[in-house]
């Protein structure tokens, strides 16, 4: 029987809904996704020390603490600051994964190498915003976004 884990499928569900938010609103709602991001880390965070994952908990939730603060006091920064978190965890996961070896190539295998794949394309989209309200940034950040959610959603249940 497959296992579902509920924070994987709580994040795949918070992508979804930022990168709806970033179509729908564009600039505007970059406060408000820093917020759900932020929280996002905090409670990923909070559920990887209950799992005994203390470091990677604990990194987390700074990061989660330090995007809510970026988020609402330097709205152009947290752009940079997100860019630069998605990227390196985009970077970390591929070198995690290639690691791995497979003698078959599976959907939810699939799924874990595109996912790491969206987070560098969304944080390259959010390094050329340069600070304007480019509402292609934001367009297609949201189409990744939404992307990543679903792919992290079919990696959730098909493991």
């Amino acid at each position: 029987m497959k296992k579902i884990r509920g924070n994987e499928i709580f994040v795949a569900v918070a992508l979804i809904a930022i990168g709806a938010l970033f179509m729908i609103y564009k600039s505007e709602i970059i406060s408000i996704a820093m917020t759900l991001i932020g929280v996002t880390f905090i409670v990923s965070g909070v559920v990887d020390i209950l799992r005994k994952m203390t470091m990677i908990g604990v990194i987390k939730i700074v990061i989660g603490v330090l995007v809510l603060m970026a988020g609402w006091l330097f709205i152009t920064l947290a752009l940079y600051i997100l860019g630069a978190c998605l990227l390196v965890a985009g970077i970390s996961e591929i070198c995690r994964l290639s690691a791995i070896k497979t003698k078959k190539m599976t959907l939810a295998l699939a799924m874990h190498y595109l996912q790491p794949v969206i987070y560098i394309l969304v944080a390259i989209c959010l390094f050329f915003n340069q600070g304007g309200a480019l509402s292609w940034v934001f367009t297609v950040s949201g189409i990744f976004l939404i992307i990543d959610g679903i792919v992290a959603l079919i990696g959730a249940f098909d493991k």
